[in-house]
């Protein structure tokens, strides 16, 4: 009896390891991205990163978007340029329903082309505005989302925002770096071609969403 009693202590002290290691892994991936914007944010404010989280929640999302901007703006010649007019690059990812998403399969319908993470204010405020255009105007173009950070949650992030167009995962960020992506978000209007008509980066409302759709 004793040594059954010790078996399943130990059995239940292996189980409880095993999933504080796993607890601590999933956090650890998502404070990866949570620590590259203290690291941009603490640039800004001359500050150490320990003194940021109390700074940022004075500020309004379009002052932390207008930082997220300036942070980024010293590695623009690293990143490649993507023309007005020119193609867009093509690529396939994976939806959050587990399919398979190439950039081909969406020709024949303008293209708004949205790169967000879960942890950026200005993303998240955007993501009901993008939404309210979706379901206005599904029927003349796609609206597709890439997230770049998808060690987090994006799931529950999609479902408590209402989110129902497509969200692709850039888990190696490979897309994000072939559109130049420096500053989230960032949005591509893409013609029924799949040329590059307009660019925006920064959050839009839905005001500025129906503006940029009319871009010819």
């Amino acid at each position: 009896m004793i040594k059954r009693n010790i078996a399943i202590l130990l059995i239940f002290s292996l189980i409880s390891i095993m999933v504080v290691q796993a607890i601590e892994k999933k956090q650890k991936e998502q404070s990866q991205e949570y620590r590259k914007y203290i690291q941009m944010m603490s640039k800004q404010f001359n500050s150490s990163p320990q003194d940021i989280p109390a700074q940022t929640q004075t500020l309004t999302d379009k002052q932390v978007e207008s930082l997220y901007i300036q942070s980024m703006e010293s590695d623009a010649d690293e990143a490649p340029e993507i023309e007005i007019g020119s193609s867009a690059p093509d690529f396939q990812l994976r939806a959050l329903n587990g399919k398979s998403v190439s950039l081909k399969e969406l020709k024949g319908k303008r293209i708004l082309l949205n790169f967000f993470a879960t942890w950026c204010p200005p993303c998240k405020a955007e993501m009901p505005e993008l939404e309210s255009f979706y379901r206005q105007h599904k029927r003349d173009v796609e609206v597709v989302a890439v997230n770049i950070d998808s060690q987090s949650d994006v799931k529950g992030y999609a479902k408590k925002l209402g989110i129902t167009f497509p969200i692709l995962l850039d888990k190696k960020n490979e897309v994000s770096k072939d559109y130049g992506v420096l500053s989230i978000p960032t949005t591509y209007l893409l013609d029924k071609e799949g040329k590059i008509i307009s660019l925006h980066i920064g959050s839009m409302t839905k005001r500025e969403l129906d503006k940029l759709y009319k871009t010819k």
